[in-house]
């Protein structure tokens, strides 16, 4: 039994708590509870574990335990719920092996509606307290006001009362234990064990006294007092409990709409408080970031004066002058040459100059606006800062996280792009990296964003890869949007969907790779064999070319143009734009003008992009300056790369009007002040022919017109006549004027153009159609491709060790020795003996090998499957030295997940799953030469206490082996494929011999045509063509997967176990009551079983008893037939309880359909019910063994009912084990390994 002691904090509930310890509850192991202080002397009586428990969920909810305003705990999301729901089940698991146990924490008042579920065999017991009294005691413990420290006396009452409504319960006030410790004691343990606690005793008196004393009951109030301070639904509550009604079934307690105000106006004013706190930090910080920058910059200026000077004495040298005339020769001789009036050494001094003023006037300000300092508000990580002061208030939408490669240059424009056009309809926030090789700031034109930016320092490998995983743990989203298919990004994302199981959305704009100067990109091991130095920084070329590939293994890729959409496939999203900013009617066109200096008359052609060679803006300025036509000038933004361009620019530049880089919501003025946009990309560059370019959006969303070179990404809009086009052939100064000689007839076109936009390029238009997309991605994410798994482990191959972490460096493939030639299947003999020694036997074989085992699910030892049995004769055998057996890895978020599912579920397995998992953990399966492991990797929540991300899962292997001793012995690696993870185990591992045991042909379990059909055809694939040995269970497994390995698959079917400690197991609680034959099957209730025959045979005979004990968890529709009444699901049964319930049936049967999934099958349980003793009869399904008078196949409802009743008119057969020797499990590792030892040494 469990006693939940539940009261206010100051009520009292630790004294309850430990007299009931002190009468044979039990507490919890030594150090478990916490300290006791001066508030409590004689110590708290709660344990860390669940006030941890307690405490993430609260925190989940962004709450603590006095900010309970409008506070209800089923409201919290059940994916939240369930890690903390988890581990409060395994702590009560643990418990209840010690009898009664006792558990206090005040914080479960308010949360049991989560956590009962969790708790077993409980009974509550309510501690009360004049509530006068408790409030004074808070408020003079933790400063809260009475009036505010009332109301929450009144929402842990009420919310623990309600909670405890239907349960059984017990009601104890502190002013009576006070006053009659010994009495009150009595009166509560009798009242507990009659509830059923028939282990506790009374408590000796002086044991009790010496714990319970007056002198504790402090701050003294009486009822009197009540109406000074407590509302009349408050006080109506507290006279409910005085006189005990609380108790009373039909009449639960309700908050007063008083109190309810009163912990909001709390809430408030204890963040007011919080938020003062982390001003006056971010001020100090601010203060320390400024101090910073003047030493560097009066470093800078150092620096730039000792380089000026050194250029000054070159400048005057004879060799000075001597560059100074060559150059001046060259610019006389040479046609076409640009002249300057200074030479190179000139410019490069005016240039350090000018950078020397910006310097001084940076060193004179504080952090520039944009700056990481300047983003002054702290998230709770180190790492992350972030825009907005507060997280957003949950609307309840779905949620986004959209993310960007750097923060610090325009691909954050694209990436703000996508989270404004889901921001109608989505909680949407950006997250990225800020590396100061694209600036210190966040890039100018969205320093004033809409949506909340959260900024994380860009660093080098392996630096960066330690702050994406912990990042990665920070994003909350729903679905997960990457912008560009650049490393920083994709791999961020990668590491968000692995933690937290969300869709992964790939973002495609450039062809990234052009930008490289490259059109094909890299396998990843390509990548890194690259020299280190090429890998450092993850935005270089080789892990871009490492992405590429890659692109499609997203669950779902949208582009920017249908020239993306051909090389890349996916959906277009297009540059889109905000139909209500971009809007002509809401710009002061002469306004605009004026504000960027445009004089009255003056033809402004607008460059709106970034200044780069193949975007044509040297083509323009020349163009300008053959038209001589002083009315013409180029708008153009002074950005970091028009300086990069200044040489090739010379003194073309009296065309350009130079204007300041505008912030993003200016920029539909910028281009309302335009009388052309022109976008003149090179259609021979490789980045042109992909590229779309958002400024052709700008000009059709204002509806000015717009001068285009033709490139594939504009061929539809060129074919609809929106656009003007500068065709080959055509003079550019020729064509500019042209369009101002009919300027009539550009407008004319614009403003279809614009008309297109509000149709297909407007936020509206594209959101709208993005929305269904995302809603059925979000309801039904996809797995993560293996693939990628490898993409986010190559940083660490390289930089294997470089922060202090050990990390598997660089595996390759392992290739396996084999020694026979291939052919379809083999069947190989049984050795005969076994030799045993310490060292090689005569043979040349090796005699003692350890194992690691890889098992592909997480429900070992639960149905005594292949694995399991195979595991079990190799701890016997004396050719195994230890074992290390591995389930498949998992996170605590889907195990609590799966457990609180399968609690709305008859027949479920979820929950033993979860339950056997957390003793593997706990290492409370581990036997005698056999340590059980279960990678727990981390997930949404747990990721942040430290749990590593799932990609780590063969370096944790690796771990494992060597912390037990593995290494002085060879190796084998015992594989079930189809499992992602295989492959890369192998490789990390580089075991002495693989072994690839094939269970059934996975595919059958699919469609044909469905995705997991080729990620399992891969699999296959990767882990044959590593395997030494392949065995198969039933020869049509060998030959289906034959075509995978260039050796022999050999058929090695289940077995039984010879001789089993027979059962005296009594008959099973769910078996009580039944009368008459009991017909049995044990094994998953899948669409494997013929459910017409076994509703016909079962209603044929309502006298029999038919029971399946196993999960429905895949397949409920057999849950169907328990309304026939003689048909009974109890559920799964651990495999070392089903020979007791086989020891209690009568005749099993395996009524299984002929169809492509069982034709891959060896019917285990047909070896299970011979090993029994148990006569079955079995459908004719293929692969099934001789077993003599145990077993009798029969066709059709008629037969099979015929075949039953002649094994229940005879005796029970005896096994006869010298004909089932053969079919043993002794003799299916005996003959693996004779396989191995005809491996080549």
């Amino acid at each position: 039994m469990q006693i939940v002691v539940l009261g206010m904090h100051r009520s009292g509930t630790s004294s309850v708590t430990r007299i009931l310890n002190l009468a044979g509850a039990w507490f919890g192991p030594d150090g478990s509870a916490i300290d006791a202080n001066d508030e409590n002397p004689r110590g708290f009586w709660e344990r860390r574990d669940v006030r941890a428990v307690c405490d993430g969920l609260l925190g989940v909810a962004g709450r603590d335990w006095w900010d309970l305003a409008d506070f209800e705990a089923s409201r919290l999301p059940e994916d939240d719920v369930a890690p903390w729901a988890l581990e409060m089940t395994r702590i009560a698991a643990e418990a209840a092996e010690q009898g009664t146990w006792v558990v206090k924490e005040p914080r479960l008042c308010v949360l049991l509606p989560l956590l009962a579920p969790a708790l077993i065999d409980a009974v509550y017991v309510h501690v009360t307290r004049e509530p006068i009294e408790v409030a004074r005691s808070v408020n003079s413990r933790d400063g809260i006001d009475m009036s505010a420290a009332i109301a929450l006396w009144e929402r842990y009452t009420v919310d623990s009362f309600n909670a405890t409504s239907s349960a059984r319960r017990l009601l104890v006030r502190y002013e009576d234990l006070i006053a009659e410790p010994v009495a009150a004691a009595t009166r509560l343990i009798e009242g507990l064990v009659e509830l059923g606690a028939d282990d506790l005793h009374p408590v000796p008196e002086g044991d009790l006294l010496a714990f319970v004393s007056k002198d504790l009951h402090r701050q003294r109030a009486s009822r009197a007092e009540r109406d000074g301070w407590m509302n009349a639904d408050q006080i109506r509550l507290a006279e409910r409990i005085d006189d005990g009604s609380i108790l009373d079934p039909g009449a639960p307690a309700t908050m007063s709409p008083a109190g309810e105000s009163t912990l909001r106006l709390l809430a408030d004013a204890r963040r007011s408080e919080d938020l003062e706190g982390r001003l006056d930090a971010e001020s100090r910080y601010l203060d320390v970031e400024v101090a910073r920058r003047r030493l560097i910059a009066r470093r800078a200026l150092f620096a730039i004066d000792a380089a000026d000077e050194l250029l000054e004495r070159y400048a005057d040298s004879g060799a000075g002058r001597m560059a100074q005339r060559l150059i001046e020769a060259r610019q006389t001789v040479t046609p076409g040459f640009t002249k300057t009036v200074n030479g190179p050494i000139d410019r490069i001094r005016r240039e350090m100059r000018t950078n020397r003023r910006e310097i001084e006037a940076l060193g004179r300000l504080a952090p520039a606006p944009g700056s990481a300092s300047a983003l002054t508000f702290a998230t709770g990580h180190p790492l992350i800062r972030s825009t907005q002061a507060e997280p957003p208030e949950p609307t309840g939408r779905p949620k986004v996280a959209v993310l960007a490669w750097d923060v610090g240059h325009n691909p954050l424009g694209r990436a703000n792009v996508l989270a404004e056009v889901l921001s109608r309809h989505f909680d949407v926030q950006l997250w990225g990296a800020q590396f100061e090789r694209y600036g210190a700031t966040v890039w100018a034109p969205l320093q004033a964003l809409d949506t909340p930016l959260n900024v994380f320092p860009g660093k080098p490998f392996p630096a960066h890869m330690r702050a994406m995983e912990q990042v990665a743990g920070e994003i909350d989203a729903d679905l997960i949007w990457v912008s560009k298919p650049r490393l920083p990004s994709y791999a961020l994302g990668i590491l968000a969907k692995q933690l937290s199981g969300t869709p992964l959305v790939l973002d495609v704009d450039d062809h990234e790779l052009a930008f490289f100067g490259v059109d094909e990109g890299l396998s990843v091991d390509e990548a890194i064999d690259r020299p280190a130095a090429d890998l450092e920084w993850p935005f270089e070329r080789a892990w871009t070319q490492a992405c590429d590939p890659l692109i499609g293994a997203a669950d779902l890729v949208t582009v920017s143009n249908p020239a993306l959409q051909q090389r890349y496939g996916g959906i277009l999203v297009p540059h889109a734009r905000d139909e209500r900013r971009f809007d002509p009617a809401t710009v002061d066109r002469a306004a605009a003008r004026e504000r960027l200096g445009i004089p009255e008359g003056e033809r402004a052609l607008l460059f709106g992009g970034t200044p780069r060679v193949h975007k044509g803006v040297i083509e323009l300025l020349a163009a300008l300056d053959r038209l001589g036509d002083d009315r013409y000038r180029l708008l153009v933004f002074g950005t970091r790369e028009l300086d990069e361009l200044r040489d090739r620019i010379g003194d073309l530049d009296r065309w350009a009007r130079i204007i300041e880089p505008q912030p993003f919501a200016d920029l539909p003025a910028v281009v309302a002040a335009a009388d052309l946009s022109c976008v003149l990309q090179d259609p021979s560059h490789p980045v042109s022919r992909y590229q779309m370019p958002a400024k052709v959006s700008d000009a059709l969303a204002m509806g000015v017109p717009c001068l285009v070179v033709p490139t594939p990404p504009l061929e539809d809009l060129i074919a609809a006549d929106l656009l003007e086009v500068w065709k080959p052939g055509e003079e550019l100064h020729e064509r500019i004027a042209r369009v101002f000689e009919d300027y009539d007839d550009a407008r004319a076109r614009a403003l279809r153009g614009r008309a297109h936009f509000r149709s297909e390029l407007s936020y509206s238009a594209v959101g709208d159609a993005l929305v269904p997309v995302f809603e059925a991605l979000i309801a039904d994410p996809p797995d993560l491709d293996p693939r990628l798994v490898e993409l986010i482990e190559a940083p660490d191959r390289v930089f294997a060790g470089q922060d202090g972490i050990p990390i598997t460096a660089r595996y390759k493939p392992r290739k396996p020795r084999r020694s026979t030639a291939r052919h379809a299947v083999d069947r190989p003999a049984v050795a005969d003996t076994v030799e045993t020694a310490d060292s090689t036997g005569v043979g040349g074989h090796v005699d003692v090998y350890d194992v690691v085992m890889f098992w592909k699910q997480n429900d070992s030892g639960i149905y005594g499957r292949r694995q399991d049995m195979f595991l079990d004769e190799l701890r016997r055998s004396d050719r195994v030295g230890r074992i290390v057996h591995f389930d498949g890895p998992t996170s605590a978020e889907f195990l609590a997940r799966s457990y609180l599912d399968s609690l709305r579920h008859k027949a479920d397995q979820r929950r033993l799953v979860a339950t056997e998992t957390m003793a593997r953990v706990l290492h409370r399966r581990d036997e005698p030469g056999v340590v059980r492991h279960t990678f727990l990797h981390g997930g949404r929540f747990t990721s942040r206490l430290g749990r590593p991300p799932r990609w780590r899962y063969p370096e944790h292997a690796r771990s494992v082996l060597a912390n037990e001793g593995f290494g002085d012995r060879p190796l084998v690696l015992w594989a079930y494929p189809a499992n992602d993870d295989l492959p890369r185990l192998i490789d990390a591992i580089r075991p002495d011999v693989v072994v690839a045991d094939l269970v059934d042909d996975n595919r059958t379990w699919y469609e044909a045509g469905d995705e997991h059909v080729a990620r399992i055809e891969a699999n296959y694939r990767e882990v044959l063509a590593r395997a030494d040995v392949a065995i198969a269970n039933c020869e049509p497994v060998a030959k289906a997967l034959a075509g995978y390995i260039d050796e022999p698959i050999h058929v090695v079917p289940n077995g039984l176990e010879l001789n089993p400690e027979p059962s005296n197991d009594p008959r099973p609680a769910f078996m009580r009551g039944m009368t008459g034959p009991v017909i049995g099957y044990v094994g998953n209730l899948s669409s494997r079983l013929d459910l017409d025959l076994i509703s016909e045979i079962a209603r044929a005979r309502p006298g029999w008893n038919f029971v399946f004990v196993g999960s429905a968890h895949l397949d409920r529709s057999i849950l169907d037939l328990d309304r026939l009444g003689n048909v009974h699901f109890p559920g799964v049964l651990p495999y070392r309880k089903v020979r007791g319930f086989l020891s209690h049936v009568d005749v099993a049967i395996i009524p299984h359909l002929d169809n492509e999934m069982t034709r891959s099958m060896n019917p285990l349980k047909a070896f299970v019910y011979a090993s029994a003793g148990v006569p079955a009869v079995s459908t004719p399904v293929a692969n099934l063994v001789d077993l003599g008078d145990l077993m009798t196949v029969a066709e059709g409802p008629d037969a099979f009912l015929a075949a039953i009743e002649a094994h229940l008119a005879r005796p029970r057969p005896h096994p006869d084990t010298e004909r089932l020797r053969e079919h043993s499990w002794q003799q299916r590792v005996e003959t693996v390994f004779s396989l191995i030892d005809s491996l080549p040494n």
